[in-house]
């Protein structure tokens, strides 16, 4: 199948759902009362380093998270379904999004929480990716 035909069978609604549940995991998950203490200390940030962070953070997140969404879709849609998606997801996250983080991490010489923290974010999101365009397929 060429690239062309497999864009043309993307649910792209569920691809702007799935994206935009990125943005809702990360809002959870980085929030003070779930890992965001955590985090800003792992990665040597205070309160005040954060504020005013810029809006074109959340937009070039939000576009890379569509990105990472239309690469599952691809994958998916071969043999959509809830189960399918999460195991796509699984694997993506574990396979790309967890080594690139692991190595930037290593590279950066931050900790052990830090990378686990990153890649626990990162595999919610592959996972509800996954989940998302499995259950809603074209």
């Amino acid at each position: 199948m060429s690239i062309q035909v497999a864009l043309q069978n993307i649910n792209w609604l569920a691809v702007l759902v799935a994206t935009l549940s990125t943005m809702l995991i990360g809002f959870l998950y980085y929030s003070p009362w779930s890992f965001g203490n955590v985090w800003m200390k792992a990665a040597g940030f205070t309160e005040e380093d954060l504020k005013g962070t810029s809006p074109m953070i959340y937009v070039k997140t939000l576009l890379l998270s569509g990105l990472t969404a239309v690469a599952l879709a691809l994958f998916i849609q071969a043999d959509p379904s809830l189960y399918q998606g999460i195991k796509i997801g699984v694997i993506a996250g574990a396979c790309f999004g967890c080594t690139a983080t692991v190595t930037n991490a290593l590279f950066d010489r931050k900790s052990l929480v830090y990378f686990m923290i990153i890649s626990g974010h990162i595999m919610l999101n592959f996972i509800a990716i996954g989940a998302i365009l499995g259950a809603w397929p074209k």
